[in-house]
């Protein structure tokens, strides 16, 4: 586990502004930290015995302390998700990247990904498509033929 020894005196970020929120978030992280750790404290002091240097009475019930663990644990894995997300994007970009490097410059996105038929269709009436031409040989080799053979075909 980390120390707050080892998590403040990290690297700052070289992207000025993951820098900036590196400092959002320790403003915001110890201060729950110490939090989290009087929590701790109420816990044990709730379930323990009670002894001549505490009151008999804890101050706030075990089910309200359990209950703030909760709603701390659920936005904290709510953030978790949001850094994993990031994080695996990354990879994924780096991965891509790598593999990118050790394959061919002719290599292309769209040879990656299939066209989706509603894309195709959805531009189908932006762009009418021309009544399709034979290409110049094919035209010639058909006038040819014509004087040739006439309008008959294979006779």
């Amino acid at each position: 586990m980390l120390e707050l020894d080892e998590i403040t005196s990290c690297e700052s970020p070289r992207d000025p502004g993951l820098s900036g929120l590196q400092g959002q978030i320790k403003n915001v992280m110890i201060p729950l930290l110490i939090k989290i750790f009087q929590l701790r404290l109420e816990v044990q002091q709730t379930t323990s015995p009670p002894s001549r240097l505490q009151s008999s009475k804890p101050r706030i019930a075990l089910d309200d302390l359990i209950g703030q663990l909760l709603r701390l644990d659920e936005d904290l894995k709510l953030l978790h998700i949001w850094n994993q997300s990031c994080q695996t994007q990354l990879e994924k970009v780096l991965l891509e990247a790598k593999e990118g490097t050790a394959s061919s410059l002719g290599h292309s996105v769209k040879q990656d990904y299939k066209e989706h038929p509603a894309i195709r269709k959805s531009f189908q009436d932006v762009f009418p498509t021309p009544p399709p031409t034979l290409s110049f040989w094919k035209q010639c080799f058909k006038k040819i033929g014509t004087l040739l053979y006439g309008n008959r075909r294979n006779s």
